[in-house]
């Protein structure tokens, strides 16, 4: 009975934390020029550049170089900048693959996912604006994620997850 209710307990608080992160990030549409263009586009558009990496996982950091210690809960950016120690592979987006990714990122779709508790992501998609750098990083094994600064339609579906994960693979970048 306990084991239950503790796997009940871990399910609603996932799905909690993932409802909450949709409350935060809405999509919108603008109009521009007669047709309808999405803000993942805009933003995309007007990042100075927009790279696909691979990394390990964050509690797999390796140690230290000089002291040999791990790392405790290390982060994709450190300091404000992309932590290059946890990254395997990365991939410069061109132009028509940034409008894929747009197109992908505000697929508007319908929740079907049961979210589980494992995140560990291990694929991010990185912009860079000016001085700031914005990040959207996937666990394909929980279909988790966490944003900064990253506008998209936030809603999820195992397709739109299925899209992402062979969008990184097309360009080398497994999970």
């Amino acid at each position: 009975m306990k084991v239950i209710l503790v796997f009940c307990l871990i399910i609603v608080s996932c799905n909690s934390k993932n409802k909450n992160e949709k409350n935060e990030n809405i999509i919108l549409q603008r109009k521009n020029s007669g047709f309808t263009k999405t803000v993942a586009e805009e933003f995309i558009k007007n990042s100075d550049s927009i790279i696909l990496i691979s990394h390990i996982s964050y509690d797999n950091s390796p140690p230290n170089i000089k002291t040999g210690k791990l790392s405790v809960n290390a982060k994709l950016l450190d300091n404000g900048e992309l932590n290059k120690k946890i990254v395997i592979k990365a991939f410069k987006l061109v132009e028509g693959d940034k409008n894929t990714l747009a197109r992908i990122l505000d697929e508007n779709v319908v929740d079907d996912i049961t979210y589980t508790h494992c995140f560990e992501p291990h694929n991010s998609v990185i912009a860079y604006k000016g001085k700031n750098i914005y990040y959207l990083d996937f666990c394909f094994d929980c279909f988790g994620y966490l944003q900064k600064g990253f506008p998209f339609d936030t809603t999820m579906s195992t397709e739109k997850y299925k899209n992402l994960e062979a969008f990184f693979l097309s360009h080398g970048l497994e999970k």
